[in-house]
């Protein structure tokens, strides 16, 4: 499980967070995994992209669909979509 990835500011746009990002993946499919489920925030932009590019990258289906309505969260959260990647073979 992977909850935020996160990258220095000093470190941006050089790869880190999808290097690591796709070693996770590489790691879960050579333990039988098959997909990977996400949601993020259509506000979030690096995070979509970030997402995008993997199912891109690995040649996988990309699915977006509502999931968390904002309703569900205390404060100024805004709605969280699924993103549903796979399958990785």
């Amino acid at each position: 499980m992977v909850w935020q990835v996160g990258v220095d500011s000093a470190h941006r746009g050089q790869g880190v967070a999808s290097s690591l990002l796709q070693a996770v993946v590489d790691r879960a499919v050579s333990q039988g995994a098959r997909w990977l489920e996400t949601t993020i925030t259509a506000d979030n932009r690096a995070s979509i992209a970030l997402f995008s590019a993997l199912a891109r990258n690995r040649g996988a289906r990309l699915s977006v669909g509502g999931l968390f309505g904002d309703d569900l969260f205390a404060g100024s959260h805004i709605a969280e979509d699924l993103y549903r990647i796979g399958p990785f073979v």
